[in-house]
């Protein structure tokens, strides 16, 4: 393994996606050709990063073995991918992409496989949707709980130091845990609760210690705490649920309305009103849909909707096996696809939008895709312009 030492920078926030669509256009054929033992060459960082995931690519490749087709993105595309351990490289995915954001392509390969995608320092992680939907949270709240230590002083810019590591084929996780923390001068303890595994080629790009302790030790569940002076960590199971309170100020409507609307997309996420703002505990992907409910300027690296394209002109490619249907139905929000129901309604019809739906299309119109959501559920639904409305059926 080598490191070398770059520049510090804020880490870049970007959902994490589950499903994604796949738009009409043009075709370019993504072709290069990767040894078994390829590290790339330096990704692109920092805007140039959030540029080249908001760049439409094109992939048309058929039935391909994912980690393959992740090697040639990030070779092509120069961008580090990191695949999760516990998601089979040589699982066959359709690599149908025509015209998408390459962010949006990575998810709808990550969806192909149970899996869904987060962006973590400058470095796109592919891994199950557990796991996703809790890394980017636990990361900040590590760093949080670091920064907050007291005495740090100097230390604290020594662990936020970011820096570019790759390993070789048949790395030994366990002493690349250990080698990242003598980068840092840090001890860790409970190494011994990381089973013996033997890695392909990976790297992480730009990372901080805790963004490198923690994509490589969520990979078999696990996570860590900080001793009280910074000097060491000591490796512990990984919590089932995590969560960071943060403020919102709703824009055009009182609290009580931001609330209400809140809670009927995100009917779990715990609320209080402080003065003129609400707090919210939530995961950081859950802050970022609060922001868009109550009207504040979206991040910068987040792409505004895409909803002014034609629904009767988008077609969508993807395979889902035993997902959640309301997990569908939010990916398609995320990516543009304006969708409306009634939470309350549809739960008095009986109508369960966790229950789990099996679709395999390809070049499907938007009522295909509606109908092979909606149909095992026993939802009707209507498309007017762009705009879908979910209404209860009989099953």
């Amino acid at each position: 393994m080598s490191c070398s030492q770059t520049s510090r920078r804020n880490r870049i926030s970007r959902r994490s996606q589950d499903l994604h669509c796949v738009r009409w256009g043009a075709i370019l054929l993504v072709a290069t050709t990767l040894g078994a033992n390829h590290l790339a060459a330096a990704g692109v960082t920092g805007a140039q990063l959030v540029q080249k995931l908001d760049q439409p690519i094109s992939v048309v490749r058929g039935e391909v073995p994912l980690g393959e087709t992740l090697d040639r993105l990030s070779e092509e595309q120069q961008v580090a991918i990191l695949l999760d351990r516990r998601i089979d490289p040589g699982a066959l995915v359709v690599a149908d992409i025509r015209r998408q954001r390459f962010e949006t392509a990575l998810g709808q390969l990550a969806t192909q496989v149970h899996g869904g995608l987060s962006v973590v320092a400058d470095t796109v992680y592919v891994g199950p949707t557990t796991t996703v939907r809790r890394l980017r949270t636990l990361v900040a709240l590590r760093e949080k709980e670091l920064l907050d230590l007291p005495n740090l002083g100097q230390r604290a810019f020594a662990l936020t130091r970011r820096q570019r590591i790759q390993w070789p084929m048949l790395a030994e996780p366990r002493q690349l845990l250990a080698d990242i923390a003598s980068q840092y001068d840090l001890h860790i303890d409970g190494l011994e609760l990381v089973p013996h595994d033997l890695w392909r080629a990976g790297e992480l790009n730009r990372a901080n210690v805790t963004e490198s302790l923690l994509l490589i030790l969520m990979q078999f569940d696990l996570a860590f705490t900080w001793s009280a002076d910074g000097r060491s960590v000591t490796i512990v199971p990984a919590p089932g649920h995590v969560s960071i309170e943060r403020s919102h100020r709703p824009r055009g409507m009182s609290l009580e309305q931001a609330e209400h609307r809140v809670n009927e997309t995100l009917p779990d996420v715990a609320t209080r009103s402080e003065k003129n703002e609400l707090v919210f505990a939530a995961t950081i992907e859950e802050h970022e849909v609060v922001a868009q409910l109550l009207g504040e300027k979206p991040p910068e690296s987040t792409p505004a909707p895409r909803g002014q394209v034609e629904l009767a002109r988008q077609r969508f490619t993807l395979r889902v096996q035993n997902q959640p249907a309301r997990a569908l139905l939010d990916a398609l929000q995320r990516d543009g696809v304006a969708i409306e129901y009634d939470s309350a309604q549809l739960a008095d019809a009986g109508i369960n939008l966790d229950q789990l739906v099996q679709l395999e299309l390809k070049q499907a119109t938007i009522r295909e895709l509606m109908d092979g959501i909606c149909r095992p559920l026993g939802l009707k639904y209507e498309i007017a312009g762009n705009q879908i409305t979910l209404i209860a059926g009989e099953k």
